[in-house]
């Protein structure tokens, strides 16, 4: 059956892959972003609500205008770049917005929600691969305020009966594979599209944030899942959330690890050129390994990765910096 769903943060990297996964599943995605960090560009699936997501009102009007059936709600305050320093932008995004979504479904009587969360809820988990049974210890202020996403949804089901699940995204990376969406941030904080901004001479070097965590080789090792995979799980979960059968939580990435150094000699591999790198400093709250158990998601909602090995990863990253580059210069 075909929904009309309201993707908030529809416009940024993660929601407009969501808004192309619906819309290819058959079902019709209304984007609402407040362009502060999206792109005009990147709606091209359905139509689009320009608004803030702690504004009340205009989400009521939206989900009334276009006869909401479910909301995926992606739209986070996702910058961790001294996040110690703004705690106060993390709960006012993340958990204020939230918020002002479930005060909005309730007028409009919209009663399911799937919210797009993050593994940082885990800290640094004593088991790995980390299911989603594991006790939550996020260790930043970005973190706790994604987990307080999670629990405000659950007082509300318990409350109001609205139907829920949190998907949590381990490390997103990747562009769209036909080459229509990707990263485009500017500052650019992902690993991924920092190293081909490198590789193709856009900046001198690559900071590589810390050599001597307990791993192989001294650098962190992540779940690195294609941003495509994560976009597909949202079409799949639909079903069960609608129903009351979907999961409090499922977790979203490849089920398998790899270090900093392994991404950058993979990109090294793709592009055949240099990519200087500096050791900097460990950044605050990162965590030295950090790797999904997928099982759930697999069982329950039939979902398998197809695009997150790494040399996939690192190909789409590349494909979509050298369209940047190009149209860029055209643009010039």
């Amino acid at each position: 059956m075909a929904h009309n769903v309201l993707v908030t943060g529809g416009a940024g990297y993660v929601g407009s892959h969501i808004c192309k996964a619906l819309a290819a599943a058959g079902h019709r995605p209304v984007a609402l972003d407040d362009m502060s960090a999206g792109h005009l560009w990147a709606l091209q699936w359905g139509p689009a609500v320009q608004a803030d997501v702690r504004d009340t009102a205009a989400i009521i009007q939206a989900l009334r205008q276009h006869r909401i059936h479910v909301v995926v709600h992606a739209a986070q305050c996702v910058r961790r770049d001294g996040a110690s320093k703004r705690p106060d932008r993390h709960y006012e995004v993340n958990v204020g917005g939230t918020l002002a979504v479930l005060q909005a479904m309730r007028e409009a009587q919209v009663g399911a929600i799937a919210l797009a969360s993050s593994a940082g809820v885990y800290g640094s988990p004593l088991r790995l691969p980390v299911s989603e049974g594991a006790f939550p210890a996020p260790r930043s202020s970005l973190y706790a305020s994604r987990l307080m996403g999670e629990t405000i949804l659950a007082d509300y089901a318990a409350a109001f009966g609205i139907q829920y699940t949190a998907l949590r995204h381990f490390s997103v990376a990747g562009a769209d594979p036909d080459n229509e969406l990707g990263p485009l941030r500017r500052p650019e904080s992902h690993l991924f599209p920092l190293a081909a901004r490198v590789s193709l001479g856009e900046a001198p070097h690559l900071v590589v944030h810390g050599d001597d965590y307990a791993t192989p080789d001294g650098t962190c090792i992540r779940d690195y899942v294609h941003v495509s995979d994560v976009a597909a799980a949202y079409p799949l979960v639909l079903g069960r959330l609608l129903d009351g059968r979907a999961a409090a939580a499922y977790n979203l990435g490849s089920g398998e690890g790899h270090s900093v150094s392994e991404v950058l000699a993979a990109m090294g591999r793709v592009t055949g050129r240099p990519l200087p790198r500096q050791v900097g400093p460990r950044r605050e709250a990162d965590t030295p390994t950090l790797v999904a158990d997928i099982g759930r998601a697999r069982a329950e909602l039939r979902w398998t990765p197809k695009f997150s090995d790494l040399n996939t990863l690192v190909k789409t990253t590349w494909a979509w910096a050298l369209r940047c580059q190009q149209e860029a210069g055209s643009a010039g």
